[in-house]
């Protein structure tokens, strides 16, 4: 492999790790949007649920279908006010409440990892995506458990966050592309950097090691090579 071949692979190297920091400041930002999204949906949904008990605890009635019609009220205001869709089920996943009210009285079955029933039991906050006849394109959606009187458990709230996941996003494009942009334009600088220093060394390097080879077949000392100044100066200052 020519030495300049060698000089140009070299800098197309460096600048590729450039494109792998690029990489993976993109998909941490990416992350980073995801992390504060789930956060704020957890906020949400823990008011949401709070508000639930409260009103049940003060108005001294369970949390449960008899109250459906309340709970609905609520829910729809809910769903008016934010856009998202929430639901509101009881510890066996019978949905009490949901921004879709044809979907009362139903069992809550789009959790394919069952994590609604999960984080009734151990109270865990989970997140998954929901994909049914009502969001055939998927949403992703956020559980937090539903306490009533005396810490019981009563069921769970289940809250869209793809909104605020876009939104975040959105927030976040902007410095996605900057990254990706600096990423390619440290390529493309790198190129033309390595095709020009490549260039610069190899030709003269080419050219004494020509000098040399006639040097050595024709036994003529008096040869030289046929360099300028400057490429001479670069040798004798790379030597």
């Amino acid at each position: 492999m020519k030495i300049s071949h060698k000089l140009l692979g070299s800098f197309v190297g460096v600048s590729l790790l450039t494109n792998v920091v690029g990489a993976v400041a993109i998909a941490q930002s990416q992350k980073i949007a995801e992390t504060l999204a789930i956060a704020e949906a957890e906020h949400v949904a823990q008011v949401v649920a709070t508000s639930i008990a409260h009103d049940a605890y003060y108005d001294k009635k369970s949390i449960s279908i008899e109250r459906s019609d309340e709970l609905q009220h609520y829910t729809n205001l809910l769903h008016d006010l934010q856009k998202r869709d929430i639901v509101v089920v009881n510890r066996q996943k019978l949905i009490l409440a949901d921004a879709v009210p044809e979907n009362v009285g139903t069992i809550f079955d789009h959790d394919q990892g069952n994590e609604v029933l999960q984080t009734i039991q151990d109270g865990k906050v989970r997140t998954f995506l929901e994909k049914s006849v009502d969001y055939p394109q998927g949403i992703k959606l956020i559980v937090v458990m539903l306490k009533g009187e005396e810490n019981q458990v009563d069921g769970a709230v289940i809250l869209e966050w793809s909104s605020l996941y876009d939104d975040a996003i959105t927030q976040a494009r902007p410095t996605m592309i900057a990254i990706a942009l600096t990423s390619l334009s440290c390529v493309i600088l790198a190129l033309i950097l390595g095709l020009q220093i490549s260039s610069s060394i190899a030709k003269p390097l080419q050219l004494v090691t020509e000098v040399a080879q006639q040097v050595t077949q024709e036994s003529n000392f008096d040869l030289q090579a046929p360099l300028d100044e400057v490429e001479f100066d670069f040798l004798v200052k790379t030597r």
